[in-house]
């Protein structure tokens, strides 16, 4: 694997729980990989699962590195929990990290 910075691994291969991000011209697409071929982010300010594809855009996906004290099977399952939930003005990317660590306060932007 390549790394593109020292946050960011190639997705080679994705695992459960992992934080990726799809890198289009316009934004950072942040979601949480759930596993066949499945991705949890917020589209429009609603969470959804969506497949892998359809997530990228077909952009390059990279795994943003991060260390949790959850497991994958528990990050996955706070993700899911949320499937459906209107969490405007959270971003993908703040949703990442509650599902990661479990933050409860939205940061000002």
């Amino acid at each position: 694997m390549k790394a593109k910075s020292r946050f960011f691994l190639t997705a080679d291969g994705v695992y459960l729980g992992d934080h990726l991000v799809a890198f289009t011209p316009e934004k950072e697409c942040h979601g949480i990989y759930a596993g066949r071929c499945r991705v949890i982010s917020v589209k429009g300010g609603i969470v959804v699962a969506e497949e892998l594809q359809e997530f990228s855009c077909g952009s390059d996906i990279q795994v943003y590195l991060q260390k949790t004290d959850f497991a994958a099977a528990e990050i996955v399952s706070r993700a899911e929990s949320q499937i459906g939930t209107v969490i405007t003005p959270m971003t993908d990317r703040y949703f990442c990290e509650w599902c990661l660590y479990g933050l409860q306060e939205v940061p000002k932007e």
